[in-house]
């Protein structure tokens, strides 16, 4: 894993420019930096070293002639069957990285060879032949990749904060993105937080070249998603298939000349990925190896994992390691942590993923995560509650009157039974649209109409758009089928790419630790993607087939109850972990009478979110929306004081 930067079109650039890129970016690859410059081209970058750790896998890397360079980022896992072709066709190779396939393979097959990738990757090629420079992203989004296009020039970067380096003249705020955060919590792909920066979206490839005195810029998809439900699936041989599956991507993934450990819950997912590679550790190794797994440990007894954790790992034979996160933490450190993620960003868990990423530096550089599983897999709670949902609003649509009874109980002097009928109605002749943004969002269509000032920004709602989905085969499938499909897809589509990946990959390679996610192997995710709904959820829960799974591999394991136990997120409490001064200062930098908030959002309803939260109010059964609100806002807070 490593930190990628580069430019196209630029003919001069200041080697105190290149220093500070490899600066930021050094902690994506503390091992070796370098780069090179051509004549209307430069690729820069800094290694951390997995496969082969002697200089002959150092970057930027070439082709035979030296006429192809590339500069990757992430994990080529089918690599040895490719470079084992490309040998057959004549090609030499110095090194035993992945990272030397690309441009060889390139050299072979052009942009096809995009296709004939299966890992997670975000590369640069610099074809000197043709004075032609490609971006490439991988299928799902694991690993980032950002550019921006100023005056007839291309630059580039694996991180904004890298990218901000470069003779970028227009660092204008995207407000649009700021109307988007507040709803979403992160900034959907292709836009960022700065005008001029875009994210290049997963699946995709953009190819700069040079015509007369002018660029010519395409963007192109080499993958897109088919979810196609297979109806004549059969449950038991759907588990088997799943399981199978799961240890081939684990097995697959294991290659490494450095240490490797893995994350570990209470939950299914890293479980089942720690289990499958443990198994296949000690096989290998023929028992003199153990693999390595990390817990966070909470005093919070509600969000504390630790002892099922451990006894998990007594099951699965791993050296477990509890890392315990501090009573209290210093607010400076966590607006640290936020303004290094380059744009706003708000999740929580980020802070729990950070600090496992810290502990397991010390002994690991490969990690291995169960992220995904709810994706493929139909694990989140509204892949079993969207189906109530439905139920009602047809009820409500054939009984007309119920809808003037709960108007009456809304305005009811008795709260609990005003409260809950106003919630009923938030929830009842809606659109299916309006569903699925209610799923996605962590504030309603009214509290945004009331926070947001601008009501000519285009509403979030266009992200849940039957018009914005992948094609979705819909034949022979009932309503049931069609509204999981798009769950499904706007989990692809939005959620992992720009929430949950964006923040794995943030929060470990800030510790130089790469982190690997077997889940989403290309193989595991197409067969997820031709399950129907009732191989997903049962039982008002989801993951059912890895349920299974679970439950019978953890035979002799006192806790396979856990194979039952409701899924609960990965939900760090930050803000009470703070001290009393830290909360106070926290809340008077909120509501400070110069924020730039005010520019953006209602003064009162925002600080009457900052207030209750600080003075507890309302936010027992709601902890985890109350805490994201309040991250939301000081992320922003910190980026708008930077940056306007």
């Amino acid at each position: 894993m490593c930190g990628i930067a580069g430019w196209y079109n630029h003919q001069e650039m200041d080697e105190k420019i290149i220093s500070s890129i490899k600066s930021d970016l050094f902690h994506r690859g503390p091992d070796f930096q370098d780069h090179i410059i051509f004549e209307h081209a430069g690729l820069i970058h800094t290694r951390l070293s997995i496969l082969d750790l002697s200089a002959k896998g150092n970057q930027p890397i070439a082709n035979d002639d030296e006429t192809i360079y590339t500069v990757f980022n992430g994990e080529i896992y089918n690599y040895p069957s490719l470079k084992k072709n490309l040998i057959a066709k004549g090609y030499d190779f110095k090194s035993t990285t992945d990272s030397e396939v690309i441009p060889k393979l390139f050299e072979e097959h052009g942009t096809t060879a995009f296709d004939l990738l299966e890992g997670m990757f975000a590369f640069s090629i610099y074809d000197s032949r043709k004075n032609e420079l490609f971006l490439v992203r991988d299928r799902l989004g694991i690993k980032p990749l950002f550019y921006s296009i100023s005056n007839n020039s291309l630059f580039f970067s694996s991180e904004i904060k890298a990218l901000l380096n470069f003779p970028i003249k227009d660092r204008s705020i995207n407000e649009q993105s700021i109307y988007d955060f507040a709803s979403l919590n992160y900034i959907p792909a292709p836009a960022t937080f700065f005008n001029s920066i875009q994210s290049l979206l997963p699946g995709e490839y953009l190819k700069m070249s040079l015509e007369s005195s002018d660029c010519k810029l395409e963007k192109k998809s080499y993958f897109s998603l088919q979810i196609k439900p297979d109806f004549t699936l059969d449950q038991e041989a759907s588990i088997t298939t799943a399981s199978k599956l799961l240890d081939r991507a684990v097995a697959s993934q294991l290659e490494s000349d450095v240490n490797l450990g893995s994350f570990l819950s209470a939950g299914i997912d890293s479980p089942l990925v720690a289990d499958s590679a443990s198994k296949h550790i000690q096989e290998s190794s023929k028992g003199t190896l153990n693999l390595s797994t990390y817990t966070v440990e909470l005093d919070d007894k509600k969000y504390n994992e630790s002892r099922e954790a451990k006894e998990i790992s007594k099951s699965i034979n791993s050296v477990h390691n509890n890392i315990l996160m501090n009573k209290s933490m210093n607010l400076q450190s966590i607006k640290t942590f936020l303004l290094s993620t380059g744009q706003p960003y708000a999740d929580v868990s980020m802070f729990g993923v950070n600090l496992i990423a810290k502990a397991m530096k010390n002994n690991i550089t490969v990690a291995l995560s169960g992220d995904g599983a709810d994706e493929v897999f139909g694990g989140y709670y509204f892949f079993h509650r969207f189906e109530k949902k439905l139920l009602i609003n047809e009820i409500f649509i054939k009984l007309p009157f119920l809808t003037k009874l709960f108007q009456l109980f809304a305005k009811s002097s008795i709260k609990p039974l005003s409260l809950f009928s106003q919630k009923v109605l938030r929830n009842t002749l809606v659109s299916d649209d309006r569903i699925l943004a209610d799923f996605f969002t962590w504030i309603t269509k009214e509290e945004r109409d009331q926070l947001l000032k601008n009501s000519s920004m285009k509403s979030v709602d266009r992200f849940f758009n039957k018009e914005q989905s992948i094609i979705i085969d819909q034949e022979n499938r009932n309503r049931t089928e069609i509204f999981s499909a798009r769950l499904t897809e706007i989990c692809f589509r939005l959620q992992l790419p720009n929430d949950f990946l964006f923040k794995v990959d943030f929060a470990t390679m800030k510790e130089s630790l790469e982190v690997r996610v077997p889940m989403l192997d290309e193989r595991l995710v197409e067969f997820g993607l031709s399950l129907p709904h009732r191989l997903k959820t049962r039982r008002k829960q989801g993951k059912y087939l890895l349920r299974e799974i679970f439950r019978r591999r953890y035979l002799e394991y006192a806790s396979r109850k856990l194979a039952k136990r409701r899924k609960t997120g990965f939900f760090i409490p930050i803000f009470q972990l703070l001290d009393q001064e830290s909360k106070k200062e926290m809340q008077d930098y909120l509501l400070h009478e110069d924020s730039y908030l005010k520019r953006y959002f209602n003064y009162d309803i925002y600080s009457s979110w900052v207030q209750d939260f600080f003075n507890n109010k309302n936010i027992k059964t709601e902890e985890a929306r109350a805490s994201q609100r309040i991250l939301m806002l000081l992320s922003l807070s910190l980026f708008l004081d930077q940056y306007e």
